[in-house]
């Protein structure tokens, strides 16, 4: 992969549960690593869902490893969008390239 393509600076992001003083449990989304990525526009779509228009676009998303696991349960953050993430491919099977299908809700 060349690093000139990887132009959009993203923050990685995971659920994870917060326990206050007095036992209370709140989930939050906590950053977990900062990379360079590719991000490709694939396809826009618009619905009609109980009389709302929901606008969907899918991203490609191009990486190297950000140095921790990537799954479908986390989402990334580019530019204040949020794109939750479908799948995690590793290209070549050899820990050197992801490529996430991401799904951004408008």
């Amino acid at each position: 992969m060349r690093t000139g393509k990887l132009r959009h600076f993203v923050e990685i992001h995971a659920l994870t549960v917060v326990e206050d003083d007095i036992g209370n449990q709140t989930e939050t989304w906590a950053k977990v690593a900062e990379t360079w990525a590719t991000i490709e526009p694939l396809k826009g779509d618009e619905r009609w869902l109980a009389a709302y228009a929901q606008a969907t676009t899918t991203h490609r998303v191009t990486m190297r490893p950000p140095g921790v696991a990537v799954h479908p349960s986390n989402r990334i953050i580019f530019n204040g969008r949020t794109l939750e993430i479908e799948s995690v491919l590793d290209i070549e099977e050899r820990g050197r390239e992801l490529q996430l299908m991401c799904k951004e809700l408008v």
